[in-house]
Order: C-alpha cells, then sequence, then structure tokens
C-alpha cells in the first residue's frame, strides 16, 4: 500500500515538472514571436500620429535653409489624356495666376505651368491600355511649408479614387559647413530617427543616400527597401542638401 502511495506521488510530481517545463517553452517561444512581431512591425511604415518630419529635422540639425520643396503625383487612369491634363489644371489655376504651355504627340499630352514662385508640369502618357498621369509642384520659397503644398495636392487629386503615388522633395542651403561636415549630421540625425541602415555612393561634388525610415511610403531598390533618398552636394554658390520620399524625383 505505502509502495501504491510513493508511486502515486512519483509521477504526480514528474506531471507537474513536465507541465512547468512546458509553459517555460510556451512563454519563451512566445516571447520570441512577439519581439520578431515588433521588428517586423518596426520595418513598416509608421502610424502618423508616431511619424517624424525627417525633413524638418535634417533642416534643423543642420542649420539650413530651405530654396524649394516640391510633391509630385502619379496615378493610372482610363479618362483620355488632353481631358484629365486640363482639368486637373483647371483645379489647381483657380485663382487664374499660373500661364501654360503644352506640347503633344500620339502618345503623350503635356502642360507646363509657371507662376510667382511656382512651376511644374502635368502631362498624359499612354501605355497599354491605360494612361499613366503625372503631376508635379514646385515652389520656391525659404520657408519650409511642404505640408500645405500637400495638402493642395491631395485638394486637386481627391475625386481620384486610383491608387496614387506620392513623391516629396526638398531642397535646403546649409548656412554653414562643408559637405563631409554636413554629411555626418544628416546621418546623426536619420540615426536618432531609426533606419535599417545607410547605402551611399560618391559623387563628383559629394555624396547621395538612401535609406528606410519607416517614416513614409516605401519603395524597393536592388531588393532593399527605401523611403528616403538624400544628397549632400556642393555648387558654386554653396553646400545644400537635396532630400526625397522614397527617391528623389528632381535633377540635381
Amino acid at each position: 500500500m505505502k509502495k501504491k502511495i510513493l508511486f502515486n506521488i512519483m509521477v504526480y510530481i514528474e506531471f507537474i515538472i513536465f507541465l512547468s517545463s512546458n509553459i517555460s517553452a510556451y512563454k519563451v517561444n512566445n516571447q520570441t514571436k512577439t519581439h520578431f512581431n515588433k521588428t517586423l512591425f518596426q520595418s513598416q511604415e509608421l502610424p502618423s500620429d508616431d511619424k517624424v518630419d525627417v525633413f524638418n529635422s535634417i533642416i534643423k540639425n543642420t542649420h539650413s535653409k530651405t530654396v524649394q520643396y516640391g510633391v509630385t503625383a502619379q496615378f493610372n487612369t482610363s479618362d483620355p489624356k488632353e481631358k484629365i491634363v486640363n482639368e486637373l489644371f483647371y483645379k489647381l489655376n483657380k485663382d487664374k495666376k499660373l500661364t501654360k504651355d503644352f506640347s503633344s504627340n500620339k502618345e503623350n499630352y503635356s502642360l507646363n505651368f509657371k507662376g510667382k514662385s511656382v512651376s511644374g508640369y502635368i502631362e498624359s502618357t499612354r501605355y497599354d491600355n491605360y494612361n499613366i498621369v503625372k503631376i508635379d509642384i514646385v515652389k520656391q520659397s525659404n520657408i519650409y511649408a511642404i505640408n500645405e503644398l500637400n495638402q493642395q495636392m491631395h485638394s486637386i487629386l481627391e475625386e481620384f479614387s486610383h491608387h496614387i503615388k506620392y513623391f516629396q522633395y526638398v531642397k535646403v542651403k546649409v548656412l554653414n559647413g562643408s559637405v563631409e561636415e554636413t554629411y555626418d549630421k544628416v546621418i546623426k540625425t536619420l540615426n536618432s530617427i531609426g533606419n535599417n541602415g545607410i547605402r551611399t555612393d560618391s559623387l563628383q561634388n559629394g555624396y547621395t543616400s538612401t535609406t528606410c525610415t519607416g517614416q513614409y511610403k516605401r519603395i524597393y531598390s536592388n531588393g532593399e527597401p527605401v523611403d528616403f533618398n538624400f544628397a549632400v552636394v556642393k555648387y558654386s554658390t554653396g553646400v545644400y542638401i537635396i532630400m526625397g520620399t522614397p527617391e528623389i524625383m528632381e535633377t540635381y
């Protein structure tokens, strides 16, 4: 009888040990999954409330002055080329302060516009059985106001239900500092914000780099996620920083 009781106690103890080890394994596995999920989340575009204005952070930390900024939007449509371009220009030019000139051929209809401290173009290009529409607005200003320009672009395109790709661009002049000093300040700023690694190429007059900060919608370049592109360059008029999301669409 005593042997039977002792045997039952031993079985019960072994069961408790087995149960405890499984619970511990579950916790470790669950923690690993949680860490993986957090890492995966951090590599995605952040919610709007958690976003950092990378442009403005770099402007402040490099003591630079805004020169110009712009927004480009691109989408596909089945609407005729001339119709969509003229409709967009009408919405953009409600105050009648823009001048325009246009060119066209069988595949493309393009309208260039210009006004006080603003310029750009609207074009529609035939591709297969649809048209690719692109609208580009660039403002010359020493006041950083790209958020207002973004709102204007969204207002112009609000009636379109298409998947619209947006690109932003900012050019600033560095008030004091060399290309190397400025580049280091930009890198420090990006590291403080967070990124997945910065890839840099040398230019004849400076550097150009790409990274993924998680602050903007991304594209993929050579298999790597990219949502921020910048260049630090020296011209005869000084040192400049050119920035774009997810890439720089303007020439520099």
